[in-house]
């Protein structure tokens, strides 16, 4: 009977020290896959931002003096320039040309110049190591440039790649970066199905976005996710966008766009989005014609910013929670939209 203790113990010993050396390779040391097709992967680690900037616990106390700010955060996530600078410079006309719905222009740019992107007809695959590369540069249709690298699995419908676009423009919208994309492809209709980018400090000189954009073109309305931190060049200060996502429905003459997720402000924290009634952006104007966005704050304080003709807007602030408008702003262009004015000489 002693002996048979001996036994189970020495059994005990031998599982305990067995178990110590193969745990890192069954679970979570190391990650080993496989990847059909001879191009590399795209999908770069990047850093996680500080907590104060995630998000966090910090929700916005939202009341009359920062309900602007937050709305139009959350509208135009962030991307819009900071203040125009006092002079001679129209600057209604600057804000229209570059900071007009920027989520919406920056998302349809990006997907745009990839669709433009023409894989020759794939050669027959006969196996998963089939692939198809793809090398060239085009010019954006206001200017600058777009000079990428694409390869695509020929047997699954994979593709990865890098895009370098150089002051490429694209109806207005000027941007300068380095992305990486991966996505799919429908081998039989030749036409992208989603697409996954992965920018770094990429912008146009006065904001700079590191984030994951995805998008997905299979079906209406398209999707699109952000996930990142928009850099402001001018004051150095952070925004988040966490799950900020916009559902696109393209119809004749105009989209309609519904805006749902969450924003964080650095000065006053993180709101909730959602949209109760969608935005219309005719193809011809650089802003809506009518929508209303909704931000959710700490105790259920909310704003509303509501869509009126002519290119104006209203907010309507409700500061205690009460579920009731405590005030109304004055009627506002959006070209302006979210901006503290200058004091000119």
């Amino acid at each position: 009977m002693e002996f048979l203790g001996d036994m189970k113990i020495r059994k005990f010993i031998y599982l305990v020290f067995l178990l110590f050396f193969t745990l890192p390779f069954i679970y979570g040391g190391c990650t080993v896959y496989f990847s059909s097709g001879n191009y590399p992967e795209k999908k770069p680690e990047n850093d996680q931002p500080p907590a104060e900037i995630a998000g966090g616990p910090q929700q916005a106390f939202i009341n009359p003096d920062n309900a602007e700010k937050l709305a139009a955060g959350a509208l135009l996530a962030s991307l819009n320039n900071a203040a125009p600078q006092c002079g001679d410079q129209d600057q209604s006309t600057d804000f229209k040309s570059s900071g007009a719905f920027r989520p919406l222009r920056l998302t349809q740019a990006l997907g745009d110049s990839l669709r433009s992107i023409k894989f020759s007809v794939p050669p027959l695959a006969l196996d998963n190591e089939s692939v198809q590369t793809e090398i060239g540069d085009f010019r954006g249709n206001c200017g600058g440039a777009l000079s990428y690298a694409l390869w695509l699995n020929s047997f699954t419908g994979v593709f990865s790649g890098d895009l370098s676009y150089n002051d490429y423009c694209d109806n207005g919208v000027v941007f300068n970066g380095d992305a990486d994309v991966e996505g799919s492809y429908d081998l039989d209709a030749s036409v992208y199905l989603s697409a996954y980018f992965y920018l770094e400090h990429f912008g146009d000189g006065t904001i700079a976005l590191d984030a994951e954009i995805s998008i997905d073109f299979s079906d209406s309305p398209t999707l699109v996710t952000f996930n990142g931190l928009a850099t402001h060049a001018a004051s150095g200060q952070r925004h988040r966008l966490n799950s900020y996502s916009l559902n696109i429905f393209e119809l004749s003459g105009y989209r309609e766009i519904e805006v749902f997720g969450s924003y964080f402000h650095p000065d006053h924290g993180h709101v909730n989005i959602s949209t109760p009634e969608p935005f219309i952006v005719h193809h011809e104007d650089q802003w809506p014609t009518s929508g209303k966005l909704v931000i959710t704050g700490d105790q259920n304080t909310r704003a509303e910013l509501e869509t009126l003709a002519f290119g104006l807007y209203v907010i309507e602030t409700d500061a205690d929670g009460n579920g009731a408008t405590d005030q109304i702003s004055e009627i506002r262009d959006w070209s302006v939209l979210g901006i503290d004015m200058p004091i000119c000489p």
